[in-house]
């Protein structure tokens, strides 16, 4: 039954093009003008076929979108879903309706129990169970968040963020930065002066306590500085040339495969005109 219910579905356009095409050659009393006005009316006539369609994480329903006979040529297709069952009819979604299913008909990878599945919609995080299509979302940001895939005991969602990896506890909602990548050249200590300055820089040293102490403080803090970068994460930087092309975190959260991709320098962008 369910199958007939597909093929009706996708038969829906045609069947009324059937049933319209017709009647508006007998109100016109004489023979259609293959005009350019009449012919780009065609989907006027008979619709548009469904596009997109996808399940439901419950399998309940089947969304698409798709224009009925009747609309205007100029219309973008509009969003629709159908309960899976045979004889059931097309909803029209209003746009917050089909922004609130989003998470339930976004394809995400399932969880190691298979009974939810991480998910991103409308850039940000949910989780989506498989049996009911319940959602719980789990960012609410301006920055997107993307990629989303599940640690190897299920109870860490590993994603990206602005070209950084992330991980999400489930259990306390805890965020953590995983990777901290880059771009442009690492910085550097200031060079230690050499010649004329050099001696005169050293000679100030050994003259003048305040000059002598504030160095000597300099250098701690820099050692402590050095010391707590050491702790924490480590950058990676990349080229002015390069970019991020994707960051994968291993199921055990221990590594992280970066890859990145790297334009020409003397790449220019392809100027289109516009109409």
């Amino acid at each position: 039954m369910l199958i007939r219910s597909v093929i009706a579905l996708l038969a829906l356009a045609t069947a009324a093009g059937a049933q319209v095409a017709p009647a508006a050659r007998v109100s016109s009393g004489e023979g259609f003008d293959f005009s350019i006005r009449n012919i780009m009316r065609g989907p006027e006539l008979y619709g548009r076929p469904p596009e997109d369609v996808r399940w439901s994480a419950d399998a309940r329903w089947i969304h698409f979108r798709w224009n009925a006979s009747g609309t205007p040529w100029r219309d973008s297709l509009r969003h629709y879903r159908v309960e899976s069952r045979a004889g059931a009819r097309p909803q029209l979604l209003t746009t917050a309706q089909f922004d609130s299913l989003s998470p339930t008909i976004a394809d995400g990878p399932r969880s190691p129990n298979g009974r939810s599945r991480a998910v991103e919609a409308n850039g940000d995080l949910w989780i989506v169970s498989l049996r009911d299509g319940a959602t719980v979302r789990l960012t609410q940001t301006v920055a997107a968040e993307s990629r989303p895939t599940w640690s190897a005991d299920g109870g860490t969602i590993y994603f990206t963020r602005e070209n950084n990896a992330y991980s999400l506890s489930l259990g306390n909602g805890a965020t953590r930065q995983l990777t901290d990548v880059r771009v442009g050249p690492a910085p550097i200590d200031s060079a230690r002066a050499v010649g004329q300055r050099g001696r005169l820089e050293q000679q100030q040293l050994e003259l003048f306590d305040v000059i002598r102490d504030r160095s000597a403080l300099d250098s701690i803090a820099r050692a402590e500085r050095k010391a707590r970068e050491a702790a924490g994460l480590q950058p990676i930087y990349l080229a002015a040339t390069e970019r991020v092309v994707s960051i994968d975190v291993s199921p055990n959260g221990r590594a992280a495969l970066l890859v990145v991709g790297q334009r020409a320098a003397d790449q220019k962008q392809a100027e289109v005109p516009q109409f």
